[in-house]
Order: C-alpha cells, then sequence, then structure tokens
C-alpha cells in the first residue's frame, strides 16, 4: 500500500497536523506515558472521523454525477472506472497486497 494513493483524502494542512500531533505523542510518552497513550486514542479517533467524512464526500461526488440526470453509457462507464478506483483503495486499506 501507498500512501500517496490516500493523500487526496486529507489536505496537506490536516495531515501535517496530524502528524505534528503524532510526533508529539512519540516523543512526550517517556514523560508522562498514560497521557501520551489517551493523546494517541484521540488522534486515531480523529484521523478515522476525518476520513470517514473524507470518504463519504468523495461517495456522495460519485453518487450526484449518475442519480437522477441522463447520462450516457460512456458517462457511466467512465463512471465505474471512478468506482473501481475507489473501491480498490478502499480495500488496500483492509487487505494489503501483502496479505498481512
Amino acid at each position: 500500500m501507498t500512501t500517496d494513493q490516500f493523500d487526496h483524502l486529507l489536505p496537506p494542512a490536516d495531515r501535517d497536523d496530524l502528524d505534528h500531533r503524532w510526533t508529539a505523542i512519540e516523543t512526550g510518552f517517556v514523560e508522562d506515558p498514560a497521557r501520551h497513550i489517551e493523546m494517541a486514542d484521540d488522534l486515531l479517533g480523529d484521523l478515522i472521523g476525518r476520513l470517514q467524512a473524507a470518504l463519504e464526500h468523495d461517495r456522495d461526488r460519485l453518487s450526484g454525477a449518475w442519480k437522477g440526470s441522463d447520462v450516457t453509457t460512456e458517462q457511466l462507464r467512465e463512471l465505474l472506472l471512478r468506482y473501481r478506483a475507489s473501491y480498490q483503495r478502499l480495500r488496500e486499506i483492509v487487505v494489503p497486497r501483502d496479505g498481512r
């Protein structure tokens, strides 16, 4: 799995914010392990929420491209390719190619 295939899901500023927060968690762990585990849990929850919102936004855009409108078979074929790309990206999160 390459991280760049998921980069579009979060704006660069959000990725930077998450990375800075993670770095602070790792560097502060020794001083206060329990607090930094709580921070890690909060960070993971925040990331999951952001990813869910971004994925739902992507799906809404795909759905909006064909629902309630007159579209050609060619336009539907192109949409199917976009759905496939989204499916493959999400599947890679669940089942990486290396099987681990």
